[in-house]
Formats: C-alpha cells, structure tokens, sequence
C-alpha cells in the first residue's frame, strides 16, 4: 500500500519498532512489480534529493525537470512533454539573444516571444527608446522630427 501511495520509506510494521525496511529484505515476500516499483521509488528520491528539480515555466506544461549540474554550460534546452524551447540557466522560456541578467531586468510586460523579437530588430536598426513612454523611435523618424521643429523655430523667429 505504501509503495502503490509512491512513499519510498517504508517503516517495519510492528508499531514499536522505527526501523525503515530494505527493499532486498522483502523480496521474497512481496510481489515483483512491487518490488521493483518501489527500487525504482528509491532511485527516484536519491536523485531528486541529490539534484536540482524545476518545472516547466509554461503554464499549460508544468513537467518536472531535474539539472544534473554537469560540468556543461548549458543555456538552450527543450522541454521534452511540451517541446517548447527554455533557458537552462535562468529556467525560464528561451530569451534568445538576450543574456540572462538583461532578460530579467525587463518588466512582466517586455518578455513575451514578440516583445524580443521587436527589441532585437531594434538593437539591429539601431532605434531608441522614449526615456519616458518607452516607445520605439528610429533615427529617421528622430532626424524628420528635428527638421520639422527647426523649421517650426525659424518660422517663428525663435532662437
């Protein structure tokens, strides 16, 4: 019943007794798939209790993950359920192009697959942002803006 509950540790049943029971100890007593289910509990807990686990940063996802922390840089992974693409590091979606500490210095609202595609346009084209809006502005816009307000000052005589 304890190993069908997914509960690893299974106590001696005499109620005095505190002792936690081995599985080799019990199979001679107990059916195979149960024994093996239960090893395979164990196995289970060591390395979840010896590594690092994380979810699925999709909400429709969620799977568990354990790093293994190998002595592997890795940064771009997949998750194996959902297939979608994850940073390693951070264990958040892919922010391809983007380092790490520059991805999550951007606000919730900044992080979507769109916003970083339109940033990195940006950083290729060069466009500025409004300090104050933060709304995109490309050169060629800024140097027809300034003109236009150069005309708007000589036409009205001011300096």
């Amino acid at each position: 019943a304890k190993i069908q509950e997914n509960i690893s540790n299974v106590k001696c049943p005499e109620p005095k007794c505190r002792e936690i029971l081995e599985p080799q100890n019990c199979m001679s007593i107990i059916p195979k798939e149960v024994f093996e289910r239960w090893e395979n509990a164990l196995c289970e807990n060591l390395v979840l209790a010896t590594s690092k686990k994380f979810y699925c940063s999709f909400k429709d996802c969620s799977t568990m993950l354990v790093n293994d922390d190998g002595n592997e840089v890795v940064t771009c992974s997949e998750y194996p359920n959902c297939h979608r693409l994850f940073c390693a590091q951070c264990k958040i979606a892919w922010h391809g192009g983007m380092e790490c500490g520059e991805f999550m210095g951007l606000n919730e609202n900044e992080r979507e697959k769109e916003d970083l595609m339109v940033m990195n346009l940006a950083k290729d084209k060069r466009w500025r942002r409004c300090s104050k809006c933060r709304f995109y502005v490309w050169p060629s816009l800024l140097l027809c803006l300034w003109k236009a307000m150069e005309s708007v000052i000589q036409y009205h005589g001011c300096t």
